[in-house]
């Protein structure tokens, strides 16, 4: 809604002559509307007046969802309806979940639920759809009475009621309650520490505390604070406090459930003076501007007990030391109008991709330098029930781009996000610009709309028999099918926990651990815990869970959820109506003297590698040392206890430790962690130790004045306190946004100024040196980084020394997920060719039982290392060869001796990639792009390579467009079998795989079609008595192929090619044809050259291949003719392509070749590799 009013006048009032609609300022000039409806009726037209600087203007609208045809279907609960009369539930907010769909995509549906007939304002997650539906998910809070739920929604501007409503009774589950006093000890033993804590006799699911110290705070779990009782537990904990510059002589103190935060145990506490000091005094102030969001702020204070911290009151946040880096806070700008707004890329296809673009605009009233910042309010934002207004997924800065005399903005759209208008804010100054108000829309014509995290699909619990002195060991645990269809799993934890003892054993997960016959789309895995006589019997229970997939979407589950939508989130989403699927029952049989301990294991020693750490240091190792025992019961095995360390401004750190040896009766601990750069500068660093557990469910902890009592007291080795000092040293700490296109990279630490170098060494393990164009004191800038999708490290070398290592994570902003095989968008939508019948050839027929057997219809199926038609030829197993040779691209050497022969005759090979070729319908070139020697490459994995290379493409205006290639060359060692376009294929040992993408290709017809074309030749290193020979044809044994053999004397080498492939993400037919009479291919005695074209059809996005034709052998001799027999020789490997190719315009660069320069090259270039083979 936009008016016409001075954009200087302040707005005063928006009134309303109907009910239920409310409205958020959008702009200078723009407003959202917004409304809530109750009944089912018509909705009327919404009159509305807006006055502003004494003007008044009155509007009349169409009612809301006028031309909206909504409808609600498939409703359905989780579990099922008839498990909601009464549902135990086995978390607290883990409730049911109601699902529903609608016919519309995500943003253009307007509904809302009624609960008891109420109006309740609540957020449902969109968790798959398309561009005719979307699936959502409802979690309802109310617990402990039944409760009815129906759904409203609008149809061409009329509220109606779902037909199926829903009544539910959940009972809640029951977790801790904190007591409502609490205990305070001020300044023990001189340190300016505090303890604080409870009593309490409840003894399950300790919930995680949030602990305040004077606005400060911090979320603690268990076992933090926590130790046994004699009737319950205690939770006890020490801080650092600060004095000095405080206007109150008081500070508090207080404890708060995260799950019932209105339970609160709070005190005040007196501080400990240090005399009456003056506050800090900025004297002086510089802004740097570093580039788009980042700024360096330079402080001059007068501080006369030095500095501490500096608190940034607009993000709530303290910053350590004199000179710091802080993110601007988007107040750089004055927002008057943008304009001249156009996207890189519009209409766009975000199906498995997450798709790289750029916002361009202008505006006369933003200076260059200024601020604008691109929030993403789409759907992601939705499927995440805990996000709130403060919170933001990804932020992407301007900058001004002098050439275009433009702002331009990078950012990206997620794969597989919501459909239409793609949903953002710009945020310039304290103003926020919502899309809906600029002239240009960025559109999403195709996704594949996941916004569910993995979820639980199968169940089985693993019980052991009883454990006893017998047997000494137990497995239990959980095997879990993990599901996730569309973007797939990629990786998670699972917690459980002891119900009695308290012990926690926590098991990371990734998609690489799937159990064999699984894949990232459904595979199950194994959660097993082992036990150890002696023991208590207890139930073990999942206690927490997270799973992510491929791009961060999330489930979740606690027994100890902050959030009533959490629900929502649930991976055990198919099991509500189990309420123990998470627990299982360990029967332990008692131990007579081990039953009897009512004592905790106790702490008998503590000790600490330096009892001072210089935390400016470039490393900060530090290692923790101590002993327990438990002369009744024994410590618990596999259990491991946590030292926490801690300073002033409720800062904590924790370091999990080893067992270093365990008996019956005491065990040895150790830690070691990196203090993190300047933690506990100008005050000292306290220590505490919880998590001991003995063999009869006690545990015990201490807190930094338990451990003062054990050495004051008792007199044992215990370390309580850390001094810190500070030396100043070359530290990177972190670094700036730096994409998979390289470019600038900041780089952020300490002692940064001064001449230095840079050594940055790649994922291939090759280092490049680079010197610094700017640097500050805690800044520098490194120019020209190359582009790389692969994390890779740096460090600087200043007057001789080095600094520590920092790894880069580069953010890509641009790639593909994999496709699930089984999923109904790889079924061909159109019939695929299949080879003609084929007559098993050979004498004996397929060489006989030990080389092949006939398969009717489909020719001979061979047994490896056996090969050919007749499976009469033999795999040779050579070394994996030279990926790339003398230059850099995606060519293939493999070199054979002969070693039938009394004189060892070398023979070579050399597969390459040649070029790109448009043509029309008639089959005839449009446009010809030879591949340049401009590869880069890079090793991914063993015997398995990528190569870039861009071409210099022209569409049908003239206008220059670079499209980015990338092959894939992977070598295979042993027999393997991959599926390609829902069809299974046989990789033999020494096999050569070649994928191919090609960016978005800029066709002058849609009419028209590309051919890749690739070339193989073989040679021999001897001319005397030899001959070559070619065949390509239909392969035997049915996998639907061509096949291309060139062979040179006795030795062959053999290609296949799929007769399919993936055409925009859908199964279609692929052409292949030979190409050696229009393409002059060297035929000589010694060698034999062939070239191949892949077809592909038009296309938008992406491909994969396969052809069709029959060629008949044919000879070229230097004395004699080959015989019949020595024509089916032995084969060198193979090489199998499967080609991929990925649409996408990049840049605009203009560029021709003639066929018959580029034919002359290639044949000059394969004649001089020849040459130099022989």
């Amino acid at each position: 809604m936009e008016g016409d009013f001075d954009p200087k006048a302040s707005l005063e009032n928006i009134s309303f002559y109907s009910t239920y609609y409310f409205y958020n300022i959008l702009g200078t000039n723009f407003f959202e509307l917004r409304v809530a409806f109750l009944q089912m009726a018509p909705l009327s037209p919404i009159s509305v007046q807006i006055t502003s600087n004494n003007n008044v203007k009155d509007f009349v609208l169409e009612p809301i969802g006028k031309g909206i045809f909504d409808k609600v279907y498939d409703i359905k609960t989780y579990p099922d309806v008839k498990y909601l009369n009464s549902l135990e539930t086995f978390g607290y907010n883990e409730g049911a979940v109601i699902e529903f769909k609608l016919n519309n995509s995500v943003y253009s549906s307007l509904f809302e639920i009624n609960v008891n007939d109420q109006l309740y304002y609540t957020q449902f997650k969109p968790i798959y759809g398309d561009e005719h539906s979307t699936t959502f998910l409802y979690a309802p809070s109310t617990y402990d009475a039944m409760t009815h739920y129906s759904i409203y929604y609008i149809n061409n501007g009329e509220v109606k009621k779902s037909n199926y409503s829903i009544d539910a009774k959940m009972n809640s589950y029951k977790i801790q309650n904190l007591p409502s006093t609490g205990e305070l000890d001020e300044y023990k033993g001189g340190l300016m520490t505090i303890a604080y804590g409870f009593n309490d006799i409840q003894l399950y699911d300790f919930g995680p505390i949030i602990v305040e110290l004077d606005g400060e705070k911090i979320e603690t779990r268990f076992p933090f604070g926590y130790s046994s009782t004699a009737n319950g537990y205690r939770f006890y904990i020490n801080s650092i406090v600060k004095s000095g510059y405080r206007f109150w002589q008081v500070g508090s103190i207080s404890l708060k459930s995260r799950v019932f935060p209105q339970q609160v145990i709070s005190s005040n506490y007196n501080f400990n003076e240090i005399g009456n000091i003056n506050g800090p005094k900025i004297l002086d102030f510089e802004i740097i501007h570093l580039e788009k969001e980042m700024y360096l702020l330079r402080l001059e204070i007068s501080a006369q007990n030095s500095l501490y911290y500096i608190k940034d009151k607009t993000n709530n946040r303290n910053y350590y030391g004199v000179e710091v880096l802080v993110s601007g806070d988007l107040n750089q700008a004055y927002f008057q109008s943008i304009k001249q707004v156009s996207f890189l890329y519009n209409d766009i296809d975000i199906s498995n991709h997450r798709h790289h673009n750029v916002l361009y605009f202008n505006s006369s009233e933003i200076p260059k330098d200024g601020l604008v910042g691109l929030i993403i309010r789409d759907a992601t934002i939705l499927s995440n029930p805990v996000y709130t207004s403060y919170t933001y997924v990804n932020i992407f800065y301007s900058r001004y781009n002098e050439d275009l005399k433009l702002f331009e903005l990078e950012f990206y759209v997620e794969c597989n996000t919501q459909l239409n208008e793609f949903n953002f804010d710009l945020y310039i100054s304290n103003i926020a610009i919502t899309y809906q108000a600029l002239d240009t829309k960025l559109k999403i014509k195709k996704s594949n709309l996941d916004l569910q995290g993995p979820i639980f699909k199968d169940i089985k619990k693993i019980s052991p028999i009883t454990i006893d002195k017998h047997n000494n060991i137990g497995q239990i645990g959980w095997s879990i099918s993990v599901e996730d269809p569309i973007n797939g799993f990629e990786s998670g934890y699972v917690t459980i926990r002891g119900e009695v003892d308290q012990s926690i054993y926590n098991i990371t997960f990734t998609a690489k651990d799937v159990k064999e016959g699984g894949d990232e789309f459904l595979g199950e895995y194994d959660f097993i815990i082992k036990i150890s006589y002696p023991c208590i019997s207890q139930n073990y229970k999942i206690s927490e869970v997270g799973l992510y997939d491929k791009i961060k979407r999330f489930s979740y589950f606690s027994i100890t959820s902050p959030n009533p939508l959490s629900a929502t989130l649930n991976p055990f989403m198919y099991f509500l109506n189990e309420s123990i699927i998470n627990k299982v029952f360990l029967t332990c049989k008692s131990d007579e003297i081990v039953s009897l301990d009512t004592t905790p294991p106790v702490l008998n020693s503590l000790t600490v590698s330096s009892q001072t750490i210089d935390v400016g240091s470039k490393d900060r190792a530090f290692t923790i040392s101590f002993t327990a025992s438990d002369p009744e019961s024994g410590l618990k095995n596999n259990t491991y206890p946590i030292v926490y360390l801690s300073t002033s401004n409720n800062r904590i750190i924790e370091c999990i430790s080893s067992i270093i040896s365990i008996d019956n009766q005491k065990a040895s601990y150790s830690c070691t962690l990196q203090i993190p750069f300047g933690f506990g500068y100008k005050d000292n660093i306290i220590i505490s130790v919880y998590g001991f557990i003995n063999n009869n469910g006690l545990f015990n902890g201490y807190s930094t004045n338990d451990l003062m009592d054990l050495k004051l007291n008792l007199g044992l080795d215990i370390v309580y306190n850390i001094r810190t000092s500070f030396t100043l040293n070359t530290v990177l700490l972190s670094h700036g946004l730096i994409t998979e296109k390289g470019g600038d990279l900041w780089i952020f630490g300490q002692d940064l100024n001064g001449n230095s170098e840079a050594y940055i060494t790649y994922s291939d393990g090759k280092t490049e040196t680079k010197i610094p164009s700017l640097y500050y004191s805690t800044a520098l800038l490194i120019k020209n980084v190359k582009a790389t999708d692969k994390p890779y490290s740096v460090y600087i070398k200043k007057s001789s020394l080095d600094s520590n290592i920092l790894e880069i994570k580069p953010t890509v902003y641009d790639f593909y997920i994999p496709l699930n095989k089984k999923d109904s968008s790889d079924t061909p939508t159109t019939p695929i060719p299949t080879n003609a019948p084929q007559t098993c050839l050979g004498n004996p027929v397929c060489g006989g039982p030990s080389h092949g057997t006939c398969v009717e219809n489909k020719g001979c199926l061979c047994i490896s290392p056996w090969f050919g038609k007749d499976c009469s030829s033999q795999i040779v197993f050579v070394d994996p060869p030279v990926i790339g040779g003398n230059n850099s691209g995606p060519s293939i050497e493999i070199t054979v001796p002969d070693k039938n022969s009394t004189n060892p005759v070398t023979y070579s090979s050399l597969i390459s990639i040649v070029a790109l070729k448009e043509t029309n319908i008639n089959g005839e070139t449009v446009k010809l792009y030879p591949f340049e020697d401009t590869w880069t490459s890079i090793e991914t994995e063993p015997y398995t390579y990528d190569f870039y290379n861009k071409l210099n493409t022209t569409n049908n205006k003239n206008d220059i467009i670079v499209t980015n290639v990338k092959v894939t060359l992977k070598w295979f060692v042993n027999k393997t079998t991959v599926i390609f376009a829902n069809e299974e294929l046989t990789m033999n040992p020494s096999t050569l795989k070649y994928t191919i993408e090609i960016l978005e290709y800029p066709f002058d017809s849609t009419l028209n079609g590309l051919e890749l074309i690739m070339s193989a030749q073989f040679n021999s290193s001897t001319s005397d008595g030899v001959c070559s020979s070619k065949e390509f044809g239909e392969t035997a044994g049915g996998d639907n192929s061509n096949y291309l053999k060139i062979k040179v004397k006795d030795y062959s080498l053999y290609g296949r090619f799929v007769r399919r492939g993936y055409v925009d993400s859908t199964v279609r037919s692929i052409s292949n044809v030979l190409l050696d009479s229009s393409m002059k291919a060297i035929t000589k005695p010694s060698s034999v050259q062939s070239y191949i074209g892949l077809r592909i059809p038009y296309y938008t996005k992406k491909v994969i291949l396969d052809p069709v034709d029959q060629y008949s052998a044919s000879s070229i001799c230097a004395n004699k003719s080959l015989s019949a027999g020595k024509i089916a020789g032995i084969v060198i490997g193979g090489f199998a392509f499967v080609i991929v190719v990925a649409l996408c315009i990049i840049y605009n660069i203009k560029k021709k070749q003639k066929d018959k320069k580029m034919i002359e090259k290639i044949n000059n270039k394969m004649t001089e590799m020849k040459e130099n083979k022989l």
